[in-house]
């Protein structure tokens, strides 16, 4: 099989399979030894594990990138596939298509959040109805976009706070999860993980809805617009 395909596929399908191996052995392994009582922490495991792996082959194997994503696809359950996202532009498309397409639960954790386009696409999906919209707030500020998109969906979301940003820039959906990540030197997210998964995306929703029950609901407009740097100097 191998003989037919070029360079770059070769090197996406050698990365993506070391890479996946890697990432069923981590899950296997903190499952199997009780690290984590929460089987979505396991999982998170398994996909840092998945990611790493993929970003050292990657530079080890030579060439530029795994092109804009490296899918590994299973057609023998249906369509599932994990792609490994590479530049800011191609993640925020990803995450916009992921909402555009979202057919009864739209769940986001993270504070840093100010593309308008991705914010605009969840709005616009929560406006035609159907969708469960819920959204937890993470560090100790957010930025105007996000306030701005949280006031005007305040009404047909439920918000969670965690004061703590250690939980990663998550969108789940029905079946699609995308974990993007920041860039080490700009205030931007340029890499990042999308897993089509129906049992994948159920098990992060789990996740998230635990986050939630655990989280601050007392997030109330004045609250949410004390967390924006912009309201609080225009308040102050």
């Amino acid at each position: 099989m191998l003989k037919n395909l070029n360079t770059n596929e070769r090197k996406v399908l050698i990365v993506g399979l070391l890479s996946l191996f890697v990432a069923v052995v981590t899950y296997g392994l903190l499952a199997s030894q009780g690290k984590f009582e929460n089987k979505a922490w396991n999982l998170g495991g398994a996909i840092v594990g998945f990611l790493a792996s993929a970003v050292v082959l990657n530079r080890v194997y030579g060439t530029k990138n795994i092109d804009s994503a490296a899918s590994i696809n299973n057609s023998a359950q249906g369509s599932k596939s994990i792609e490994l996202i590479d530049g800011s532009v191609e993640i925020i498309n990803s995450m916009v298509l992921t909402v555009q397409n979202a057919e009864r639960y739209i769940y986001a954790i993270g504070g840093r959040s100010r593309n308008e386009t991705y914010l605009n696409a969840i709005k616009d999906r929560v406006a035609k109805g159907g969708i469960r919209y819920v959204h937890i707030i993470t560090g100790d500020h957010i930025l105007h976009h996000l306030c701005k998109h949280l006031h005007d969906l305040f009404e047909s979301s439920e918000i969670g706070y965690l004061p703590k940003d250690k939980y990663g820039n998550v969108i789940v959906t029905d079946r699609i999860t995308v974990i993007a990540l920041p860039s080490p030197s700009v205030k931007l997210l340029d890499k990042g993980l999308k897993i089509i998964d129906e049992r994948v995306a159920s098990d992060y929703r789990e996740y998230i809805i635990e986050l939630l029950g655990k989280s601050n609901r007392n997030t109330d407009l004045s609250f949410i617009e004390s967390l924006c740097s912009e309201c609080n100097t225009n308040s102050s």
